[in-house]
C-alpha cells in the first residue's frame, strides 16, 4: 500500500504500534496492553489540543491517521463491511492497539502491508460444555493484509509479533466475528480447531478454556458449573482481574466467582437458558 508522502517518515520499524495518542512506537520495545480500570470512552474521550501544536507534529498525526484510515478502509472493503472497524476517530477514543507491518523499499521509502488491531471486551462464553463464562479478555478485533502480500508470512509474522508483545498464546485470543479463511488460517498455523460458536459472533478455541482451568480458583466453577441467582447481566463490567502469572497471561474474569461460571443449556438442543447474553459487536475478517 502505497501514498503520496514518504512513510519511511513515519514508521522507523517493521512492527509498528499506535493507540489513542497517535505516537508511532516499536513493537517489540512496549509491555502487554492494560486493560482500562473504568469505563475509559466515558472517562477519557478523543484526546484535544489545548496548547498550539507544532506544523510538523500536525503533518505527522494527519498523515498517520491517513495510513491507519486507508488500512481500515481496505480491510472493510475487502469484507464488504458496512463502516470501516478500525479507524483513527474510534482509536483516538478508545484503548485499543493497532500493530502496523512496514517493509523498507531500497529507494529509502517504505510500503505497508497490514494491520492487526487488539482490544478488552466483556464477553459471555461457552466453554465446549456449554458452560457460560463472563470474562473481559484481550480480542482480536481487526486483521488485514494487503492482497499483493497475502500467502506470503506476512500475516503469521504480524500475528507472532501480537502475541509476543502482549505474551498471549493464540489460543487465548478470542476473535471477532471470525470468516472461514480466518479460521483456516488459526488452524493451518497454530493446530486450533474447530472453533467453539458463541452467541456473540466471537469465536473462541478449547484451549482458552484450559488457561481459566489452571488458575485454582476458577477450576472448580467450570467444573462443577455452578448455577447462581445474580445474573451475569447486572454485575459490574470493571471488578478485579486475576494476578498475572509469569508463563502466560490470564483472562480477566469477573471478581465475583460464584456467577461468573454458570450453568448453560444448549440452544442446539432446543432448550431456555438461565441466563440471556448480552449483545456484542460483531466484524469480519481479511487475511
Amino acid at each position: 500500500m502505497e501514498f503520496p508522502f514518504n512513510v519511511a517518515d513515519l514508521f522507523s520499524h517493521e512492527f509498528n504500534i499506535v493507540e489513542r495518542d497517535l505516537r508511532v512506537k516499536d513493537a517489540s520495545a512496549v509491555q502487554p496492553l492494560e486493560e482500562p480500570a473504568s469505563d475509559f470512552t466515558k472517562d477519557h474521550p478523543s484526546p484535544t489540543t489545548s496548547s498550539p501544536v507544532s506544523t510538523r507534529k500536525r503533518e505527522f498525526q494527519e498523515q498517520l491517521g491517513r495510513v491507519i484510515d486507508a488500512l481500515g478502509e481496505a480491510s472493510r472493503a475487502a469484507q464488504s463491511l458496512s463502516a470501516a472497524v478500525t479507524t483513527t476517530e474510534k482509536l483516538r477514543r478508545s484503548r485499543h492497539r493497532v500493530y502496523i507491518l512496514v517493509e523498507a523499499t531500497a529507494d529509502g521509502r517504505a510500503l505497508v502491508l497490514g494491520l492487526l488491531k487488539v482490544g478488552f471486551k466483556q464477553l459471555f462464553l461457552r466453554d465446549e460444555h456449554s458452560r457460560l463464562c463472563q470474562v473481559r479478555p484481550l480480542c482480536l478485533l481487526d486483521f488485514y493484509v494487503h492482497e499483493s502480500r497475502q500467502r506470503q508470512g506476512c500475516g503469521r509474522r504480524l500475528f507472532d509479533c501480537m502475541t509476543k508483545t502482549e505474551s498471549l498464546s493464540p489460543a487465548q485470543l478470542p476473535i471477532d466475528h471470525p470468516s472461514e479463511k480466518l479460521l483456516s488460517f488459526m488452524e493451518r498455523h497454530f493446530g486450533l480447531a474447530p472453533a467453539l460458536p458463541q452467541n456473540n459472533h466471537f469465536a473462541v478455541f478449547p484451549g482458552f478454556f484450559e488457561g481459566l482451568r489452571q488458575l485454582p480458583a476458577l477450576g472448580a466453577f467450570l467444573g462443577t458449573g455452578l448455577q447462581t441467582e445474580q445474573s451475569p447481566r447486572n454485575r459490574s463490567r470493571d471488578q478485579g482481574r486475576l494476578p498475572v502469572t509469569k508463563r502466560s497471561r490470564p483472562h480477566s474474569l469477573d471478581s465475583s466467582l460464584v456467577g461468573g461460571c454458570l450453568e448453560w443449556t444448549s440452544y442446539e438442543r432446543g432448550s431456555h437458558s438461565r441466563c440471556s447474553m448480552p449483545p456484542q459487536d460483531s466484524q469480519a475478517w481479511q487475511l
